[in-house]
């Protein structure tokens, strides 16, 4: 009996050992795998091809890279060729952005590691410029494509690129390898050629072309005449603008003021004035203040005021008939808008110069003296929108 219960203790130890050697070894097979080694962090360098202040384009870009631990830095360039696109021998993204025309960018991005090569172009319309909103747009088209290009889903052909670009492509395999997207030797499709623009060995005669596009204007002015009270109406213009080298806008513009009626009073005399202003106006966008645009013009116009004279006692006072005055002008304007899409909401102070010194008289006893005289120069403010149609 002893021994069978010796036997019957050993068959279960064995028993035992063998079930908790065959879970154990699981367990080791799993600890001997390998990690899977991390990404090295991206690195992004961006060029500003021409492009005046980036600095604020500059942060809102570093800000979308930080969040992905990039090496990120910048420069600012007189001018883009195919040497600097295609001969890129630092590893990482590299960005051109380029202003193509007023308010159309068009980012260049070119890729190395180790001997791989890739190439991408995006073309992003800003209505309103680089404002908040323009900013932000162009600082995530940058970030999501260099992160496509980085990781091969998107590449565009070297051939496209150069034909964008305006120079050939370098045909020596040695310094250029074929994308990845595309066969080696592979050659160009002519229609995709013949689709693309051509400018002459770089972007800078395409910077220089600038199309002028539609602008027009709308709001209230009013102006202090002095004695002859305010002049105040509503107001419409039209005009034509393009961009100009370091000024963000140049333009000129016609508009005009209906000058609702206003009633002066003076001993027993209503004089009661209305007409219509019409200004022909060159205007310039100076230096942005943050999110705002800054114009400054200058004009030349003319006024029609017509006057009605009535009297309440025609007994003592005789009152004259009604009449129109010509009255040429200049003025100089300085206004501060926002921008909201493509209409821009702002308000303006202006300094009307009247070339002729306008009064209207009473004549009591023989005697003339002039009793609404109006000012030689005349402040005045107005809030206007801007809506502009084109680039």
């Amino acid at each position: 009996m002893l021994g069978k219960a010796w036997r019957g203790v050993a068959w279960a130890v064995l028993t035992l050992s063998g079930v908790s050697t065959a879970s154990a070894a699981p367990a080791r097979a799993v600890e001997a795998t390998p990690a899977t080694p991390a990404r090295a962090p991206l690195r992004v360098f961006v060029g500003f091809v021409a492009i005046e202040h980036p600095e604020e384009l500059d942060a809102k870009i570093a800000s979308w890279f930080a969040s992905q631990r990039a090496t990120y830095a910048s420069s600012r360039l007189e001018r883009l060729d195919t040497d600097r696109l295609f001969g890129v021998e630092t590893p990482g993204v590299h960005v051109f952005v380029t202003e193509v025309e007023p308010r159309l960018y068009r980012i260049f991005f070119a890729f190395r590691e180790g001997a791989a090569r890739r190439f991408l172009v995006r073309d992003i319309a800003l209505p309103s410029g680089l404002d908040e909103v323009g900013m932000e747009n162009a600082a995530q088209v940058i970030f999501s494509a260099s992160l496509a290009l980085s990781e091969g889903r998107e590449d565009t052909p070297a051939e496209s690129v150069s034909a964008t670009l305006g120079s050939p492509a370098p045909s020596e395999p040695s310094t250029l390898p074929a994308p990845s997207s595309v066969p080696p030797k592979a050659e160009p499709k002519p229609r995709r050629r013949e689709q693309l623009p051509a400018p002459a060995n770089s972007l800078e005669p395409a910077q220089k072309k600038k199309p002028w596009y539609l602008v027009t204007n709308w709001g209230y002015a009013a102006r202090y005449r002095g004695p002859e009270g305010f002049a105040h109406g509503p107001q419409l213009g039209l005009g034509f603008a393009r961009g100009a080298g370091p000024l963000r806008e140049l333009g000129v513009r016609v508009s005009g003021t209906l000058l609702l009626p206003i009633t002066l009073h003076a001993q027993g005399i209503d004089l009661e004035l209305r007409g219509v202003s019409s200004t022909i106006e060159p205007w310039i966008e100076l230096e942005a203040l943050g999110a705002l645009r800054l114009l400054a013009s200058v004009g030349a116009g003319v006024e029609f005021v017509n006057a009605e004279p009535s009297v309440g006692d025609p007994s003592r006072v005789a009152a004259a008939r009604g009449s129109t005055t010509v009255d040429p002008f200049a003025l100089a304007r300085l206004g501060v808008y926002t921008p909201l899409g493509s209409v821009s909401l702002g308000v303006a102070i202006d300094l009307t110069f009247q070339a002729v010194l306008r009064h209207y008289d009473i004549i009591d006893a023989g005697q003339t003296r002039p009793e609404f005289e109006a000012w030689r120069a005349q402040p005045g403010f107005s809030i206007q929108a801007l809506w502009t149609q084109g680039p």
